[in-house]
């Protein structure tokens, strides 16, 4: 047992004692390590999972504590190794791995590998062979579509994983290079704030954003919102060898093939996912939440049988809405329609995305024409016209049986004159239902008007592993500092939530707004 050392022991420990907080104070990261630390340092013993060794010491993370400490009755000091093992467990040892804490991890195959392409077409029937058949976004035609048109910077690879020589496993990977002075436009700071210490902070928010570069490996797609990025089969690998070959991958990857990553990326996995997220924290990725995703569920058999499930309150807003877009015409565009307007398809874009507060990847203007080309019967793209004139138009993708809402444009008079952005939403809605889809994912922002058709939030995490090891124990804190207060109220239009919930729920989130403002995006999908 360890006993508290007397005061005239303290003073040689105190400059390490301080050491140790400060971490503590910048990091506020695995605090058990920093607990342990400064429990040693000043000569506790705080309480630590550890594993007996047969050399009569206690093991933790690959630093030896002496177990044998002296425990006479005038209470002296404890001893430990060397305050050389104690600098090292704070550098390189936090936190500790689930290995270190008595959990063997599971043996490797000899038989697993995996390869790499830089070219969908290359990875070949292998890649068909490996991707889940039901998800599009995963499939070759999406991803033809994606290469032949990806956003500005934006580079694409692929993962073929291999049990023996059965292909097994996918994997999606893109690199771009994050430029906080950029895309983090929601920090910007305008005049007249309402405080003045809230215009402090914004400055130096700011200025902390504007130092934020550097390119980044994304296992996952920035156009996406969901589980798009890695598909395992289950007859060849559990979760946790999956997981450990993706990150064994995405090492391997970022040392052959950009050695001057400054982060890895993995995003949007459902919080359930117990396994994979213990073992991404223990390879030190820190799990964060951007806006959720916004799902509606669709038991009814017709657009008339879901009007019909909402209160009379919500009921007559979707008729007023209506009555405003009655003289604008809708249609579905094909290839050669939308190659015509394509300069005016991306006009409308423009004008949203440049509007956005979060604005990593911007669309090629040849992506859409791309999607109608490889995804004839599952694409759709739907233009709004006023006497002749486009003035917004939105897309959407089938998805087996979901219906994705994807990019959009509108202008803003159209907007304001005729609610143009929720009638998108009602469209999407009439398509999911008449289409037989289970479900309409309509992606992340514009939160609140898009519960006011019914639509609920979906959690996803995003795991970031910076290059650093200081920064990745500045991480998390750094996330939270950075992290703009959004506050909005879910609603609830169907009469059974009268049951459930007697007032709208508001919602505080101190999570990184990723895309469009809510007033402006439908689903500028997956960016973190």
């Amino acid at each position: 047992m360890c006993e508290k050392a007397e005061p005239k022991h303290r003073d040689r420990f105190s400059q390490k004692h301080d050491l140790v907080r400060a971490v503590q104070v910048a990091a506020d990261a695995e605090r058990m390590v920093w607990q342990a630390a400064a429990g040693l340092l000043a000569g506790k013993c705080a309480p630590l999972p550890m594993r007996a060794s047969t050399d009569g010491t206690a093991r933790t993370g690959g630093v030896y504590f002496c177990a044998s400490f002296s425990t006479p009755t005038n209470h002296s000091h404890a001893r430990v190794l060397s305050s050389a093992f104690v600098y090292r467990m704070l550098t390189e040892l936090c936190p500790f791995s689930k290995a270190s804490l008595g959990q063997a991890p599971e043996k490797a195959d000899a038989r697993d590998r995996f390869a790499f392409f830089s070219d969908i077409h290359a990875a070949g029937p292998d890649w068909d062979a490996a991707a889940p058949k039901g998800d599009v976004f995963l499939a070759r035609e999406y991803l033809a579509a994606l290469e032949s048109s990806p956003p500005p910077g934006l580079r694409l690879g692929y993962l073929v994983f291999y049990h023996g020589e059965e292909p097994a496993g996918v994997a999606l990977l893109q690199w771009h290079r994050f430029d906080g002075r950029e895309q983090l436009r929601e920090l910007t700071v305008h005049p007249g704030a309402a405080r003045v210490w809230e215009s402090v902070l914004a400055r130096c928010k700011r200025q902390v954003a504007d130092r934020i570069q550097g390119e980044v490996l994304v296992c996952g797609n920035l156009l996406l919102t969901g589980e798009h990025g890695f598909y395992f089969s289950q007859q060849y690998f559990s979760v946790e060898r999956a997981t450990s070959l993706l990150l064994s991958a995405l090492k391997t990857v970022a040392q052959r093939y950009s050695p001057h990553v400054a982060a890895v990326v993995i995003k949007d996995l459902y919080p359930d996912r117990a396994a994979e997220h213990a073992i991404l924290t223990e390879a030190q990725y820190t799990a964060f939440s951007v806006q959720p995703n916004m799902i509606l569920p669709l038991p009814y058999g017709s657009f008339e049988e879901y009007l019909a499930a909402m209160t009379t309150k919500y009921r007559t807003r979707a008729k007023r809405a209506f009555k405003k877009a009655a003289d604008l015409e809708r249609r579905r565009l094909g290839l050669r329609e939308i190659q015509q307007a394509l300069p005016q398809l991306h006009a409308l874009y423009t004008s949203v995305a440049q509007r956005s507060g979060f604005h990593w990847v911007s669309l090629d203007d040849g992506y859409l024409p791309a999607l109608q080309h490889h995804l004839p019967e599952n694409f759709h793209l739907i233009g709004w016209y006023r006497q002749g004139q486009l003035v917004g138009f939105h897309t959407a993708i089938e998805n087996g049986c979901e219906l994705e809402a994807h990019f959009l444009g509108y202008e803003e008079s159209a907007n304001t004159a005729h609610q143009l952005y929720l009638n998108m939403l009602y469209d999407l809605v009439r398509l999911g239902i008449e289409g037989g889809f289970e479900r309409v994912v309509f992606g992340r922002t514009a939160l609140e008007i898009k519960s006011s058709v019914g639509a609920s939030p979906q959690v996803l995490r995003i795991y970031l592993r910076l290059h650093h090891p200081w920064l990745r124990r500045l991480c998390r804190p750094l996330l939270h500092y950075l992290t703009p207060e959004e506050r909005w109220v879910e609603r609830h239009p169907f009469k059974e939530f009268r049951t459930m919930t007697h007032a709208p729920f508001a919602h505080g989130n101190s999570l990184v707004k990723t895309e469009e403002s809510q007033q402006l995006d439908l689903s500028h999908r997956g960016r973190p």
